[in-house]
């Protein structure tokens, strides 16, 4: 069914799409065989206004990741790998699911003026309040670009 401008939509365009790149198939055409990436699983993610209408809690797209990041490590047991996402993924609560996600990692475009935190220390027993939530504030991108002492080291990476 086409989208009608002007019209809400039941659904936005959002789609959560995850594939998991298998190794390169040896029968493929050319001259130097490539790395696939076969999607499996896929989401459809409905709008805020979609929910609103209906009465339901809303899922942001990264919620909508992280239950597919989650639900593909359940059924694929062992599998470690790297997840690549769009910029609009790099949000703590995605990031902090897969970092508790034992061998799965999270590669994601980052803002230069990122705000970026190292972890919170442990509590001390005996102290009162709320637990802290972030350590240290770290230096962000555009100062570790600019900074000296930081060590660049051209890499190519092969069948990508």
């Amino acid at each position: 069914m086409p989208l009608v401008s002007g019209r809400p939509s039941p659904f936005s365009r959002h789609f959560v799409c995850y594939g998991p790149a298998n190794p390169p198939y040896p029968h493929a055409r050319g001259t130097r065989p490539r790395v696939w990436g076969l999607p499996f699983l896929t989401a459809l993610c409905p709008s805020e206004h979609y929910h609103q209408q209906r009465g339901h809690r809303h899922q942001t797209l990264p919620q909508w990741a992280g239950q597919l990041v989650g639900l593909s490590h359940r059924w694929l047991l062992g599998w470690e790998g790297v997840v690549v996402a769009e910029s609009s993924s790099a949000v703590l609560e995605l990031l902090k699911q897969v970092s508790e996600t034992p061998g799965v990692s999270l590669v994601t475009r980052l803002r230069l003026e990122a705000a970026l935190y190292d972890p919170a220390p442990p509590r001390l027993p005996g102290r009162q309040g709320r637990p802290r939530k972030q350590g240290a504030r770290r230096p962000t991108l555009q100062q570790l670009l600019t900074a000296a002492p930081t060590p660049w080291t051209p890499l190519t990476v092969n069948k990508w």
